[in-house]
């Protein structure tokens, strides 16, 4: 009611136009039917486990389709639940074979690394892991 009023302001005004029209509205069964509700529902808050390990959870989730610049049209994302650290991978398609290939390729070498690193292992198992990753 209040953008109808404001909109029929800029072009003529009369004593009680306000009342006028929200009498006219009410009434108006069209205006009734079209009208758009502004409720907002509101989702219950669910409680979660906070990880205790960064990497321990994450997240991940697809963005797009997006404007095409190089090809590509959606952005893979990656998120750690505890750091909120964020990875975000441009894809061209949102296939599983897509998504799996950027998984491996790119996600996972990043999580075995941060996992090898917090663990401080083998520095040789690095270099091994980190050629056949490339060799893909």
């Amino acid at each position: 009611m209040h953008k109808s009023y404001e909109r029929m302001k800029l072009f003529t005004t009369w004593p009680g136009m306000k009342q006028e029209m929200e009498n006219y509205i009410k009434k108006c069964e069209i205006c009734q039917k079209n009208k758009i509700t502004q409720h907002r529902v509101k989702m219950p808050l669910q409680i979660t486990t906070t990880p205790e390990v960064v990497w321990e959870k994450c997240c991940m989730d697809i963005v797009g389709p997006l404007t095409v610049t190089t090809g590509h049209k959606y952005v893979l994302t990656f998120q750690d639940e505890l750091s909120k650290y964020t990875i975000a991978v441009p894809i061209l398609q949102q296939d599983a074979e897509t998504i799996a290939r950027v998984l491996l390729k790119k996600l996972y070498s990043i999580l075995v690394l941060c996992k090898l690193s917090l663990q401080n292992k083998a520095q040789i198992f690095l270099l091994n892991y980190l050629q056949i990753c490339a060799s893909f």
